[in-house]
């Protein structure tokens, strides 16, 4: 179910529109010397996942050369969308597949295909332009890798390779990318965009390509198509037509009071007059630590959050910045970066407050709350210049027992995390052997979930994986530094001290 605004002005539930998908694309080259199948079984009802329930219903018919754009001008820079009220020769059939007996079609006639699926009251439909060509062509079709939603997310890079079926297959002797956009003006008019070799970082005669993230504008329609060609001259195609969606826009971030005292003052972190027509909209709060560490105060659907804070950059008068990401239901977001706030720590720090306020991160049980706090005393702790090095190691070994004990269940989790363990780590000299032990367990366990959240390839995850995996290699980096330290300052029971580590 999706969120839309109803003719009352109320937010109102109502189910995902079908999606209808022809194998190959919407444009493909075959042979007129074999039957033409034609596969509609990637289409699917975004509700449950897959095509059970839909009907499917097949039209298709030839239409003449000249209400069509020819594969020459398609190669050159431009082509027209079919007029389907110029379809000859109808041909009606049901089911997830079909065939066309192209026997009866001349070479260099085109076909057009258009499918049709129902469920309960939602349709939707395609349609697949067949050019029909003496002998046995390869068939080309694309399949994508990574950013596959229905709407393409302009922030996420675009990854598709071109599969081949058929005895030409191997007689490949060139592939080429092209990539077409709807003209605002005529949009029956696509016209080739000849920067796509700025836009991807693959070669556009390799069997895949990859286009940049940020390189498609969004609310933009776009066809992208890939030609072969074989040692016998034979030329297969795909084309994938494709919309890159619209983040939110419009709206702005706020924090208040502009400057308050760790652990004690509360902030109203909140957004608003964000647009967008994938509703709903999420929204997620990060900070950044001095140290370059990244960690989230919320992730989720409320627009406004109350919150504590850890302490700001002392260096650079306690500031802390905030950066805010706001994504609509298809995954587009908009990052809103001008937003910073001065939180100063508590006045007196001496090593009874910080034991004061160690006790009270050893009784929480909530990892968020815990984060602010264990992040709080890292700073105090390098600030309190009493403190010996034996009783800072101690105070950032409890810290990182508390926090490394939470477990860790997602990439907000993981975030929050992995900034304290990367802080208590970063100065080596401050670090015992039993924090080493803490942290090697819960960055191993945190390494397995980052790469099952990569693996995934939840696109709309992309941007906090990315966050995560730089936290865990810092984290890990200082952990390794700190190791070689106590090693070298240990050799005489290195040996002890190695099996105690690994253990």
């Amino acid at each position: 179910m999706i969120l839309c605004l109803c003719k009352d002005g109320k937010l109102c539930k109502r189910k995902h529109n079908l999606v209808a998908v022809i194998n190959g694309g919407a444009e493909v080259i075959r042979g007129i010397c074999e039957n033409i199948t034609l596969n509609g079984s990637l289409s699917y009802d975004p509700e449950t996942g897959d095509n059970m329930g839909m009907s499917f219903t097949w039209r298709y018919g030839s239409i003449p050369t000249n209400n069509y754009s020819s594969l020459q001008l398609l190669e050159q820079g431009s082509f027209t969308s079919v007029n389907l009220s110029a379809m000859q020769n109808e041909g009606l059939s049901f089911g997830r597949a079909t065939t066309v007996n192209a026997n009866v079609t001349n070479d260099n006639e085109t076909i057009i295909v258009n499918l049709t699926v129902a469920k309960d009251y939602r349709t939707a439909s395609v349609i697949q332009i067949v050019h029909l060509v003496k002998g046995y062509p390869p068939k080309i079709y694309q399949r994508c890798l990574i950013n596959c939603r229905q709407k393409v997310i302009p922030s996420v890079k675009l990854s598709i390779e071109s599969i081949c079926q058929g005895s030409q297959c191997s007689n490949i002797t060139s592939y080429r990318w092209i990539l077409y956009e709807e003209n605002p003006c005529d949009q029956i008019v696509r016209k080739r965009r000849n920067y796509l070799k700025l836009m991807a970082s693959t070669p556009l005669d390799s069997k895949r390509i990859v286009i940049k993230d940020k390189s498609l504008i969004g609310g933009k329609n776009y066809r992208l198509t890939v030609l072969v060609r074989t040692t016998d001259d034979f030329m297969g195609m795909s084309a994938f037509e494709f919309s890159a969606a619209l983040p939110p826009s419009g709206g702005t971030c706020t924090i208040e009071p502009a400057s308050g005292i760790a652990l004690t003052t509360y902030f109203n972190l909140s957004c608003s007059n964000w647009t967008n027509y994938s509703i709903p909209l999420s929204y997620q709060f990060r900070y950044r630590l001095h140290n370059g560490l990244t960690s989230v105060v919320y992730h989720g659907l409320n627009n406004s959050v109350v919150s504590q804070l850890p302490s700001g950059d002392m260096s650079h008068n306690f500031t802390l910045n905030f950066t805010v990401t706001v994504t609509d239901s298809n995954g587009a977001s908009t990052t809103y970066v001008d937003l910073s706030v001065q939180v100063r720590l508590f006045k007196h720090i001496t090593s009874e407050v910080i034991g004061s306020h160690l006790n009270d991160l050893i009784k929480l049980d909530d990892l968020h709350r815990a984060v602010q706090v264990a992040n709080t005393l890292l700073q105090a702790i390098s600030r309190e210049s009493t403190l010996a090095h034996s009783e800072i190691a101690k105070n950032k070994e409890l810290i990182v027992e508390k926090i490394a004990a939470f477990q860790v269940k997602n990439l907000p989790d993981l975030l929050e995390s992995s900034s304290v363990l990367g802080s208590a780590l970063e100065d080596e000299d401050t670090v015992s052997l039993q924090s080493l032990v803490f942290s090697l367990s819960a960055i191993d366990w945190m390494t397995s979930l980052l790469m099952s959240k990569a693996q995934a390839k939840n696109i709309t995850e992309i941007p906090l994986i990315r966050k995560a995996a730089e936290n865990l290699f810092s984290s890990l980096n200082n952990m390794l530094k700190a190791g070689a330290v106590f090693a070298s300052e240990n050799s005489d029971s290195i040996q002890a001290s190695g099996a105690r580590f690994v253990r």
